[in-house]
């Protein structure tokens, strides 16, 4: 058995300063309210931890909440556990990807000896479904893994769009990558010869829990190589408290949605010495946002406690990306951009 590739991959935790307003994880920012967190903890409390997980009740939970028999769906630690095992099932295979996007589809590619097809993507520049499609006949990918919206470039293919898509690339697996559902884009959920990927990391702001979902197309092979636990009884108590108050977490979806708006509507009209070019995110939960001292403003705002994140590997002067919030947190970290300039 040849392992050698394995050694040269290197692989870091990241470590997170204390003290910091974290607005480049792309998690949700802000705690919850005082009233979600209370039921979140009593969940919890009711928590037989000494004993296995109660999958099938957790599977009747989602699949009410999503609409889907639970006979159709697949739990995992996070969309990237079924990114993993995509790359897995796609071992020496060709499998097309947005770029730049998340490091460790590169990382899993690398691993499992996967033949990665970057899309490139650019923000002034929007893909269509002509080009994914021709990319993918051209260079002969055996699968499609299609972030919807992407990130950091916020492409995006309405519902129409992508099963235009998967029926012009029958012979091609394609997975839709919905980490950022929630946020205002429509959904791929239920349309024949897609997989979807879903997290409670984005939209439902719990990211810690490690919790996501697979349905649709070639579910068979998912379910075949998950763990036979797929995730804890603590995390599935909290997913099930998100579900039930599902009122509390949309108004919350809401404010993440006007802050949003506020801020990328701050930077396209901010002109002083004409510094920012421009910036987009309508369906994320972040902005995208062009500089020409991109290095340099996140650097500044980092000395000050303000973390954002540095985009590398798109044309152009430089770009950072800055995780939204709610409106006053969006003020707030508008005042400390003012304050680096």
């Amino acid at each position: 058995m040849n392992l050698e590739h394995l050694a040269e991959i290197e692989r870091r935790r990241i470590v997170m300063p204390p003290h910091t307003m974290r607005l480049n994880r792309l998690e949700r920012p802000e705690p919850w309210p005082p009233m979600l967190r209370g039921e979140v903890a009593a969940a919890l409390a009711r928590v037989q931890w000494r004993q296995y997980p109660d999958y099938p009740a957790f599977y009747r939970r989602l699949g009410q909440f999503i609409g889907v028999d639970p006979a159709g769906i697949v739990v995992g630690a996070g969309i990237e556990e079924f990114i993993r095992s995509i790359m897995i099932l796609h071992a020496g295979k060709r499998v097309a990807v947005l770029w730049p996007t998340c490091a460790m589809f590169e990382i899993y590619a690398r691993a499992f000896q996967v033949k990665l097809l970057p899309i490139l993507t650019d923000p002034r520049a929007p893909l269509q479904v002509k080009h994914i499609v021709n990319h993918c006949n051209v260079m002969g990918a055996d699968c499609l893994l299609l972030a919807n919206p992407g990130q950091p470039v916020e492409t995006y293919f309405t519902r129409s769009q992508v099963a235009e898509m998967a029926e012009q690339l029958p012979d091609v697996w394609t997975v839709i990558d919905e980490a950022y559902n929630g946020f205002g884009a429509e959904s791929a959920l239920g349309l024949p010869g897609v997989t979807v990927l879903r997290t409670f990391s984005k939209a439902f702001g719990a990211a810690g829990i490690r919790l996501g979902y697979a349905t649709g197309k070639n579910l068979q092979y998912l379910n075949a190589i998950r763990p036979s636990g797929e995730v804890g009884s603590l995390s599935m108590a909290v997913a099930t408290v998100l579900m039930d108050y599902w009122d509390i977490v949309s108004h919350e979806i809401d404010q993440v949605i006007r802050g949003r708006n506020w801020l990328r509507k701050q930077f396209n009209e901010f002109d002083l010495s004409q510094q920012c070019s421009r910036a987009w995110g309508h369906l994320g939960n972040s902005v995208l946002v062009e500089h020409p001292d991109a290095a340099g403003i996140v650097r500044r705002l980092a000395a000050r406690g303000v973390l954002v994140r540095l985009v590398t590997g798109l044309d152009g002067p430089g770009y950072f990306m800055v995780t939204c919030g709610s409106l006053p947190l969006m003020q707030q970290f508008w005042r400390e951009y003012e304050r680096v300039l």
